[in-house]
């Protein structure tokens, strides 16, 4: 059975809820500073979003001023229909597991 036939089979009744135009225009546009105010309380904390290193904690207790340049530069990006390089690069750091050996991939 072909790909495309499984995936019309496993999908045929489903219903997929459509936004409605008064959802899309307000979701659609600019950020306001109170709904990225909400998006950084919703990250978990210890972590560090970009490779600059800042955290959560760092951009929570500096949001006050922080909060308009960060609103304007998420809105800039918006407006040109992509983040910047710096906002799209993002760093994984491997950390070993304790007592177990470097050499071994499931570490």
């Amino acid at each position: 059975m072909a790909t495309s036939s499984i995936f019309h089979q496993f999908t045929q009744n489903i219903e997929i809820p459509k936004l409605t135009e008064e959802n899309r225009a307000e979701l659609e546009g600019s950020l306001s500073l109170e709904e990225c105010k909400e998006a950084l309380a919703s990250l978990s904390n210890g972590r560090s979003p970009g490779e600059e290193g800042f955290t959560v904690e760092f951009y929570t207790e500096f949001f006050d001023i922080l909060g308009i340049d960060l609103l304007e530069s998420l809105n800039s990006a918006y407006e040109k229909g992509h983040l910047s390089i710096l906002q799209r690069r993002g760093v994984i750091t491997l950390l070993p597991k304790e007592e177990s050996p470097l050499i071994e991939l499931k570490n």
